[in-house]
């Protein structure tokens, strides 16, 4: 916690380290009495690339953001999913996949609190790129994993929502 001291009113471009040096940019807006209002801007992830393809607002008000990363996990790009507070305070982050390529898409948070996320997979499956769906729990740890898809190249999901019997259906594209 600081106290901004001589600022004036408006909205400020600010860089946090915390005590293990890592970094975060945001943007804030300051009221009349000095007091932080709002966060508008966070970063997240590594020194490499990463990137959020979906975010979606979890029952406890939090966020849970789904995307992909080259700067953690087994190897090339990795699903990479961050579960935040209501303020944007990273709560725990998972990478999921193998040594190639493996991204999400999609997310949502499941009726019995974890999570279901599609995208597709490089590194495991019948062909060289197909849908990938992983089912957590609500800290992120994987209770299973699946991958659909044929011989071609082209197989992957950009949406998936639980059906009311509790399974799931998955929205994308093959070339199968």
């Amino acid at each position: 916690d600081s106290t901004a001291v001589g600022l004036l009113a408006g909205t400020y471009s600010v860089i946090i380290t915390d005590s293990n040096g890592c970094t975060a940019n945001a943007v804030v807006t300051i009221n009349l009495c000095g007091t932080f209002v709002k966060w508008q801007q966070k970063t997240f992830g590594g020194v490499d690339i990463d990137r959020a393809e979906a975010i979606e607002q979890t029952d406890d008000g939090g966020y849970l953001m789904i995307g992909s990363t080259n700067s953690f996990g087994a190897g090339n790009f990795d699903v990479y999913l961050i579960k935040t507070d209501a303020n944007g305070h990273t709560l725990w982050t998972r990478t999921y996949g193998g040594e190639n390529d493996d991204q999400a898409f999609a997310g949502r948070q499941t009726d019995d609190g974890g999570y279901i996320v599609a995208g597709f997979t490089t590194s495991f499956g019948a062909g060289s790129r197909d849908v990938y769906l992983i089912k957590t729990n609500s800290m992120g740890d994987t209770l299973w994993s699946k991958s659909y898809g044929g011989a071609s190249w082209l197989s992957g999901a950009t949406s998936v929502e639980q059906t009311y019997d509790g399974g799931y259906i998955l929205f994308g594209s093959t070339s199968d």
